[in-house]
C-alpha cells in the first residue's frame, strides 16, 4: 500500500490534511505539555460528537441539566479553543491547576455553551434537534419554551456573575509578576470568549434566516416550516 507521500498531496482527503497540517503548526508553536493537553480534549471532543450523535439518532433527550452539560461541554471542542489561548504564554500548570483558575474555565465553557443553545434554540427546534439546554429543561422542569428561556437566562446570569467574581480573585502569584500578568491576559481571553460568542451569533446569519434581526427587541419568532 503507497503512503501519502507516494500517492501525492493531491490524493490526501481535505480532512486528513486539515489535521496533518495543524499539528505541524502546533508542534513548531508550543511545548508538548500544551500538546499533550489539546490532544487530550480533542479526542474528549471526538468521543462527545458521536455519542451526540447516537442520542440524537434515538430522539434522547438528557433527563437534566447537570448531565446534559456532561456532554455538551465537549461538544463544541471549546477546551481545545481555551488551550489554543494558551500559546503565547508560560504559566506554570500549578498556577493554572487552581481551583479558582479550573472554575473559571467551566465556567466560561457553560457560558459558551449555553449561550450558543440561547442563540440556536430558534433554528435547532425547527430541525427537530434535541442537544439543546432549553429543549432538557423544558422536559426537567415540564415547562413551556418561554419559561425554559427564563429558566436559563436565570442560571445565565448567575454563572456570569461568579465568573466576574472569580477574575477579580485570580491567584496571587505575588512573587511572580510577568505569570500574573500572562494570567490575566489568558483569563481575559476567556471572557472574549464568552462575549464573542454571543457577538458572533448575533452578527451572522447562521442562525436566522436572511432579512430577520436575530435578538432585536427581545423577540424572536418561531421557525416552524420556513426551515423545511
Amino acid at each position: 500500500m503507497q503512503n501519502r507521500s507516494e500517492r501525492g498531496a493531491s490524493d490526501e482527503h481535505p480532512f486528513a490534511k486539515m489535521h496533518r497540517t495543524f499539528a505541524q503548526r502546533l508542534r513548531a508553536t508550543t511545548d508538548l505539555a500544551l500538546i499533550d493537553k489539546f490532544m487530550a480534549n480533542y479526542s474528549l471532543y471526538l468521543h462527545a460528537v458521536v455519542q451526540e450523535a447516537e442520542e440524537r439518532g434515538k430522539l434522547k433527550i438528557r433527563d437534566t441539566l447537570t448531565s446534559y452539560l456532561e456532554l455538551r461541554r465537549n461538544t463544541g471542542a471549546v477546551t481545545c479553543c481555551f488551550n489554543l489561548l494558551l500559546l503565547p504564554f508560560d504559566i506554570p500548570e500549578d498556577v493554572l491547576a487552581d481551583p479558582r483558575i479550573a472554575q473559571l474555565e467551566t465556567i466560561g465553557l457553560d457560558l459558551v455553551c449555553v449561550g450558543n443553545d440561547i442563540l440556536s434554540f430558534n433554528v435547532e427546534q425547527a430541525r427537530g434537534d434535541i442537544h439543546n439546554a432549553v429543549i432538557v429543561v423544558m422536559k426537567e422542569h415540564e415547562l413551556s419554551v418561554q419559561a425554559a428561556m427564563d429558566f436559563i437566562g436565570a442560571w445565565y446570569h448567575r454563572n456570569t456573575d461568579e465568573f466576574c467574581a472569580l477574575m477579580r480573585d485570580l491567584p496571587a502569584c505575588k512573587d511572580d509578576l510577568e505569570t500574573r500578568n500572562q494570567l490575566k491576559k489568558y483569563v481575559a481571553g476567556l471572557a472574549d470568549w464568552v462575549t464573542s460568542n454571543w457577538e458572533w451569533s448575533l452578527n451572522s446569519g447562521r442562525y436566522h434566516l436572511e432579512g430577520e434581526e436575530l435578538g432585536k427587541g427581545g423577540w424572536v419568532v418561531p421557525l416552524l416550516e420556513r426551515l423545511k
